[in-house]
C-alpha cells in the first residue's frame, strides 16, 4: 500500500500531470466560464427554473442591495478605466504572441502535446485581449483574474520543482520566471478595478483628495476594489472605526 501510494504521488507530481492539470485544464476552465456566462445569460430560462435558482442563490445575496441605498443625487453613469483597460489588453496580446511562438516551436520539435497546450494558451490570451479591447470592463474581471492567477500558480509550482532539481540557474528556471511576469502584472492591474460599476454615494472623495469636503464621504470608499475584499482589508477599517 505504501509503494502504491508513493507511485500515485510521483504520478500526480510528474511534469506531464502538472502540464495537463495546472497548465491546461484549470486555466482553460476559467476561460470557458467567461465565455459561457454571457451565453447563459442570453438564454431565456423557464420561470420555474428561475424561481429555483433565486431560492438557491438567496443566501449568497446581500440583504440590502447597493441600488436600494444609492443616493438619488448620485450620478449613475458607469465609471470607465481607459488606461488600465488598454494596458490589460496589450498585456494579454503580448502573452498570446508568446504562446503562438511556443506553438510553432512545439510543432517544429514535434512535441504535439506541448504545441496543443501552447495553442490553447494563445487562443485564451487572445480572447482576453479581444474582450478587453471590444468590451472594456467596468468592474473587476474576475474570470480573467482567476485565469491569469492560475498561470502564475502553475509557473510558481514549476519554478519550485525546477529550482529543486536544477543544480544552477538553468533555462527552465528562467522560463518559469518569465512565464509568471505578464500574468502577475495582469492580476495586479485587474485587481484595482472596483466591484461596483457606479458610485453608490454622492460626492465621493477620491484617493488623492487631501481635504475632504463637508458632503464628501471618507476616501476609503474610493478604494473598494477586488483587492479590498480579497485581502480582507476592510477588517482594518472596521477596527479603526
Amino acid at each position: 500500500m505504501v509503494e502504491l501510494g508513493a507511485q500515485y504521488v510521483v504520478q500526480w507530481t510528474s511534469p506531464e500531470y502538472r502540464d495537463l492539470i495546472l497548465g491546461t485544464i484549470i486555466p482553460t476552465s476559467f476561460i470557458l466560464s467567461a465565455v459561457s456566462i454571457p451565453i447563459t445569460r442570453a438564454i431565456p430560462l423557464p420561470k420555474a427554473l428561475k424561481r429555483v435558482l433565486n431560492t438557491l442563490c438567496a443566501p449568497l445575496r446581500n440583504f440590502v442591495t447597493p441600488e436600494e441605498v444609492m443616493d438619488t443625487r448620485c450620478a449613475t453613469e458607469v465609471r470607465t478605466f481607459i488606461e488600465r483597460t488598454r494596458t490589460l489588453s496589450v498585456l494579454a496580446l503580448v502573452a498570446s504572441a508568446g504562446w503562438i511562438g511556443c506553438t510553432v516551436y512545439g510543432f517544429v520539435v514535434k512535441n504535439i502535446q506541448y504545441a496543443f497546450r501552447a495553442l490553447l494558451g494563445f487562443m485564451s490570451w487572445f480572447y482576453v485581449s479581444f474582450v478587453m479591447a471590444m468590451k472594456p470592463p467596468t468592474i473587476a474581471p474576475l474570470p480573467f483574474i482567476a485565469f491569469a492567477a492560475s498561470h502564475v500558480f502553475f509557473y510558481l509550482v514549476q519554478f519550485s520543482f525546477d529550482l529543486v532539481t536544477a543544480d544552477e540557474l538553468s533555462s527552465t528556471v528562467t522560463y518559469d520566471m518569465v512565464g509568471m511576469l505578464i500574468p502577475g502584472i495582469f492580476v495586479w492591474i485587474a485587481g484595482t478595478f472596483p466591484l461596483q460599476a457606479v458610485r453608490i454615494v454622492h460626492n465621493m472623495a477620491g484617493p488623492k483628495d487631501e481635504i475632504l469636503a463637508a458632503l464628501a464621504t471618507d476616501n476609503r470608499d474610493a478604494k473598494i476594489t477586488a483587492y479590498f475584499w480579497t485581502l480582507m482589508t476592510f477588517l482594518t477599517h472596521l477596527s479603526q472605526a
